[in-house]
């Protein structure tokens, strides 16, 4: 078996997604499967792609293959792959104060709306405002629990040039 034997064997359409996560999903709640090895395996594609992704010669290998087909793009089932464009722009260069004076003032009142958050986080009860003698109540919050995963080695991916 290949890594691309592999990547041939995923599920190509929604039908087959719907159907391979939900086989997946019978299979550990009926203790089929461990759970915990669908979280390390997940973990290991997600790194996997990633690695991909950050690959300078595999990606420009697939931008100059989808470069071929124009601006329209490329299809492949049902998904087209087109090459985008995204502007970064840099002010420096400018040598306009204004935006520097913004960008100051941003800056300041980032930091200041920071640390009224934290007052508000760490209060325990409502208080009043010394000048304003406004009732201010802490700040409220709501938590979701998730998955997180680290590796126990800190697992080191070659890193392609």
């Amino acid at each position: 078996m290949t890594p691309i034997s592999v990547i041939e064997l995923l599920p190509s359409t929604e039908k087959q997604i719907d159907t391979f996560a939900n086989s997946i999903k019978e299979s550990i709640l009926d203790g089929g499967f461990d759970y915990r090895k669908y979280l390390y395996q997940k973990k290991m594609m997600e790194k996997t792609f990633d690695v991909l992704e950050n690959d300078f010669e595999f990606k420009e290998f697939l931008q100059k293959e989808i470069e071929k087909f124009g601006k329209d793009g490329v299809s492949f089932n049902d998904l087209k792959f087109e090459l985008q464009d995204r502007k970064t722009w840099d002010y420096s260069m400018t040598g306009d104060s204004e935006l520097e004076n913004l960008i100051e003032q941003k800056k300041k009142i980032d930091e200041a709306v920071k640390a009224r958050q934290k007052l508000l986080q760490t209060a325990k009860k409502p208080f009043a405002d010394i000048d304003t003698g406004e009732i201010i109540h802490p700040a409220s919050y709501s938590s979701k629990t998730f998955i997180k995963s680290s590796l126990k080695n800190n697992l080191k991916c070659k890193k392609s040039k």
